[in-house]
């Protein structure tokens, strides 16, 4: 049984908790962004330099932290200043989150790249937004609650459909199978295989290169969030099971 599947005891007292918070539970997924085209059509870096630079200045006003401060306690009126800044955070930090989780993922997939060039850029940029975008789809899409092993139970109890570590692998295999990609390549990732630890995730190499070289994408460890790991770096000792796309 797949390492995903394990902890259903443990969890039970979680999913009660769970249960009986549902805007605590609903918080945990990932937001639903709404980007203009213009938005969208910026690369990663520039986005996310662009959210930054208004995040630090909205922190000059009002900083994030007396922001939470504020809403936690509200033991004062805020100042029309400081209202417009929380306002902007509202609207900013989820975007900025967004951002540094592309921005992020891309600069990976530049460094497992043998030769940098334009067109390797444009695709890793590609490739990091449609990673991202299909978590934060599949964070609604499984109506994910917590923790990997709380969703586990959730499924167990058929409270839920889907959310195991191959749900999230296969879902990410149908969404790259539907563009073209020259540089990069995709693997079904196996650790543990054959035992009650069993783990699965999709693993993306620079075409041509050993697995090893690769960096492994584990949304369940990460409860649906954007989490990445050097396939050799990582604990958990990942192996090929097979291509998820045939190499051209």
């Amino acid at each position: 049984m797949p390492n995903c599947l394990r902890g259903i005891a443990a969890s039970l007292t979680l999913l009660v908790a769970g249960l009986g918070l549902p805007s605590q539970a609903e918080a945990y997924r990932l937001p639903q962004l709404n980007f203009s085209e213009s938005e969208k059509a910026m690369v990663a870096e520039e986005a996310f330099g662009v959210h930054r630079r208004e995040a630090i200045a909205v922190d000059a006003v009002f900083s994030r932290s007396q922001m939470l401060n504020w809403e936690q306690h509200r033991t004062r009126n805020l100042s029309q200043k400081e209202k417009k800044a929380v306002q902007t955070w509202k609207r900013l930090a989820s975007k900025l989150e967004y951002w540094t989780y592309v921005a992020g993922l891309k600069k990976v997939l530049l460094e497992i790249s043998r030769t940098p060039s334009p067109a390797i850029d444009r695709e890793a940029d590609r490739l990091a937004k449609r990673v991202v975008d299909t978590l934060y789809e599949l964070s609604h899409e499984y109506r994910i609650v917590g923790t990997p092993r709380l969703q586990n139970v959730l499924i167990k109890l058929g409270i839920r459909r889907k959310g195991y570590c191959y749900h999230y692998t296969d879902a990410l295999r149908q969404v790259l199978h539907l563009e073209p990609w020259y540089f990069y390549a995709f693997h079904w990732a196996e650790a543990y295989g054959g035992t009650r630890r069993e783990s699965n995730s999709l693993a993306i190499t620079f075409k041509e290169s050993p697995f090893e070289t690769g960096v492994v994408i584990d949304a369940w460890r990460s409860g649906s969030r954007p989490f990445w790991h050097a396939v050799k770096d990582d604990h958990w000792p990942w192996k090929e099971a097979f291509d998820v796309l045939p190499q051209e």
